[in-house]
C-alpha cells in the first residue's frame, strides 16, 4: 500500500481542518461553562481565522512550527462581525502538508 502524496491545504481547508478537531476534542478539553458559551455564542460572534504563528509550541508540537507548511489557526469569539478574535478557545497549530491525516497541535484555554 502506498502513501499519499502530500499536498498543501489551502487556507480555507486549513481552518475548516482546524475547525473540526477543535470541535472533536473540546468537550474533554475545555471548562463545560466555556463549551457552553462557545456553542451559544459561535453562530452570532463566533470564528477561525489563521493567524502568525507563535514561538511557544516547541514544547508540544512533534513538528516544527516555525516553517511556512504550518499555521496558526485560533477560534473563538470576537465581539462583533468586524472585530477580532478576542475570546481566544483554541490555537491549533496544523502542517499544511497533508497526507491523509493531519499533523497538529492544540493549546488550550486555560
Amino acid at each position: 500500500m502506498s502513501t499519499p502524496h502530500p499536498r498543501r491545504l489551502s487556507e480555507q481547508e486549513t481552518i475548516e481542518m482546524a475547525y473540526d478537531l477543535f470541535l472533536e476534542q473540546a468537550m474533554d478539553n475545555l471548562d463545560p461553562a466555556d463549551v457552553l458559551l462557545f456553542n451559544l455564542q459561535f453562530e452570532d460572534c463566533g470564528g477561525a481565522e489563521i493567524v502568525t504563528t507563535g514561538n511557544d509550541w516547541s514544547e508540544i508540537a512533534s513538528f516544527p512550527a516555525q516553517n511556512p507548511d504550518c499555521a496558526e489557526v485560533v477560534i473563538g469569539l470576537a465581539p462583533d462581525d468586524d472585530a477580532d478574535i478576542d475570546q481566544i478557545f483554541a490555537r491549533v497549530l496544523l502542517s499544511r502538508r497533508f497526507t491523509g491525516t493531519p499533523e497538529f497541535a492544540i493549546r488550550w484555554r486555560k
